[in-house]
C-alpha cells in the first residue's frame, strides 16, 4: 500500500502529532495517581481504601464506551470532525471531576471520570484509525510501534509531573495540567489533512455498529487477537489501578510511587522502540508469540517467589519481575492491535472501535476483579499476571493455525 501522507505534514511530525494525540487518554491515569494520596483526605477516605481504584476502573470503561462511537463517527463524517468531538468531551469530564472531588462525591467522580474517558477514547481510537488509513501489514505494525513508543513517553512522565503539580498547587492542579495539553494537542491537528479513504462508507451503514460487530466477530483471527489482547489489559490494569497503593501500602515506598511507576512504563517504551525491528526481522505474529512466551514464564517466576514469600516478595525481585512483565506487554498489545486489525481494511475505524471497546473495556472489569482481590499483598496481582499470557498465547497459536489455512488477504491498493 503506498503512503498518501498529508501534505503539510512530514511522517515525522505525523507520528508525534498521533502518540500525542493518544497520550491524553495516559493523563487520565498516571497524572492523577500521585494525586490519590490527597484526594482520599478531600473525599473523606481512609489512608488505605482502594476504592479510588475504582476511579481508574471508570475512566477505562469510558474509554472502552467511547471507542464505539467515534469509530463510526469518523467513517462517516471523517477523522478531524471526530476528533474534535472527543477534545471537548475530554475537557468537560476533566473538569467535571475536579467539581466531583471538590463536593466529596465519590459517585460524582466515578461518572465524570468515565466521561473524561469516554472524551480520551475520540483521539485514541481515531489515531489508530489514521494509522490504519496510510498503511498496511507489517509497514502499519512498524508504524504503529512508532507511534506507541513515543506515545509512553508521557506515561513515563506523568506521574513524577503530577507528583511536581500536587506540591505546588494540590491535586486540582493535575486536572488543570490535562486541560492545558489537551488544548494544545487540539491546536496542533488543525495542521493535519483529513485521511478518511474516499472508499470508507459515508453513508448510514457505517454509522451502524451491527453489521461491523457480525463482521468482526465473523474473523476468527480478529477475535483470537483480540481476546488476547483484553487478558492482556486485565492483568495490566489491576496493576495500573492499585500501583499506588501497592508501593505505599505494601512496600511503605509510597514517595518512590512516581519514579518506580515511570520507570515501568519505561521498559514497555524501551520494547516497544525495539519492535519495529523485531516486527521487520520476525514478522508480527511470531514476535507475538514469542513474547508471550517470556511473558508466562516471568510472570511464572514472580507468582512462585510471591508465594513463597508469604505474598509481599523483596521489592527489588518484584521489580525485576515486573519491568520484564511490563516490556512483554508493551510488545504483545501493540502487535496484537495491529494483528486484529489487518483484516478490517475497508473500515477501520469502525473495526478498531469494536475492538478497543472488547479490549479496553474487559480488560477493565477483568482488572477490577483483580483490584478487588487485593489483600495487602501482590499475590492476586502475580496470579492475574500468570494467568493472563497463558490463556492468551493458547489464542494466538489458534489464530495461527487459521491464519495459515487461509490466504492473507491482497494488498489494499
Amino acid at each position: 500500500m503506498t503512503a498518501t501522507r498529508p501534505a503539510r505534514m512530514r511522517e515525522a511530525e505525523l507520528i508525534l502529532l498521533l502518540s500525542f494525540a493518544m497520550a491524553l487518554s495516559a493523563l487520565g491515569v498516571g497524572l492523577i495517581l500521585p494525586a490519590f494520596e490527597e484526594m482520599r483526605q478531600v473525599l473523606g477516605l481512609a489512608e488505605d481504601s482502594n476504592r479510588l481504584a475504582r476511579a481508574i476502573t471508570a475512566y477505562i470503561l469510558g474509554l472502552s464506551v467511547g471507542t464505539l462511537v467515534y469509530g463510526p463517527l469518523s467513517d462517516r463524517f471523517g477523522r478531524k470532525p471526530a476528533l474534535r468531538l472527543g477534545f471537548s468531551v475530554y475537557a468537560a469530564g476533566a473538569a467535571g471531576s475536579v467539581l466531583a472531588v471538590a463536593v466529596g462525591s465519590v459517585s460524582l467522580l466515578l461518572a465524570t471520570q468515565a466521561l473524561w474517558g469516554v472524551g480520551a477514547a475520540g483521539p485514541r481510537i481515531v489515531a489508530l484509525a489514521i494509522v490504519r488509513d496510510l498503511y498496511d501489514g507489517d509497514r502499519m505494525a512498524r508504524i504503529m510501534s512508532s507511534v506507541f513508543a513515543v506515545f509512553t513517553i508521557v506515561p513515563i512522565l506523568a506521574p513524577v509531573a503530577g507528583a511536581t503539580v500536587v506540591g505546588i498547587a494540590s491535586w486540582r492542579g493535575v486536572y488543570g495540567l490535562a486541560l492545558g495539553l489537551a488544548a494544545v494537542v487540539a491546536l496542533w491537528t488543525t495542521r493535519l489533512r483529513e485521511t478518511r479513504p474516499a472508499t470508507t462508507s459515508a453513508g448510514s451503514s457505517a454509522f451502524r455498529l451491527g453489521p461491523s460487530v457480525f463482521r468482526v466477530l465473523r474473523n476468527r483471527k480478529a477475535v483470537s487477537y483480540t481476546l488476547a489482547m483484553t487478558l492482556s489489559f486485565g492483568a495490566f490494569f489491576s496493576y495500573i489501578a492499585t500501583s499506588e497503593l501497592v508501593f505505599s501500602d505494601a512496600y511503605g515506598r509510597g514517595h518512590l510511587f512516581p519514579w518506580i511507576y515511570g520507570g515501568i512504563t519505561a521498559m514497555m517504551a524501551v520494547a516497544m522502540i525495539a519492535n519495529a525491528k523485531l516486527v521487520e526481522t520476525l514478522t508480527t505474529r511470531r514476535v507475538v508469540v514469542g513474547t508471550l512466551v517470556i511473558y508466562l514464564g516471568t510472570a511464572a517466576v514472580l507468582a512462585i517467589g510471591t508465594w513463597g514469600a508469604g505474598g509481599t516478595p523483596a521489592l527489588a525481585f518484584f521489580l525485576v519481575c515486573l519491568s520484564v512483565i511490563a516490556a512483554m506487554h508493551g510488545l504483545v498489545i501493540t502487535n496484537l492491535n495491529s494483528l486484529a486489525l489487518d483484516p478490517m481494511a475497508d473500515q477501520a475505524g469502525t473495526a478498531g472501535s469494536i475492538i478497543g471497546a472488547v479490549s479496553t473495556g474487559g480488560g477493565a472489569l477483568i482488572g477490577s476483579l483483580i483490584d478487588r482481590a487485593y489483600d495487602g499483598t501482590v499475590l492476586p496481582l502475580s496470579i492475574g499476571f500468570l494467568a493472563a499470557p497463558a490463556v492468551a498465547l493458547g489464542l494466538c497459536l489458534v489464530a495461527g493455525r487459521e491464519e495459515e489455512e487461509t490466504p492473507d488477504r491482497p494488498p489494499a491498493a
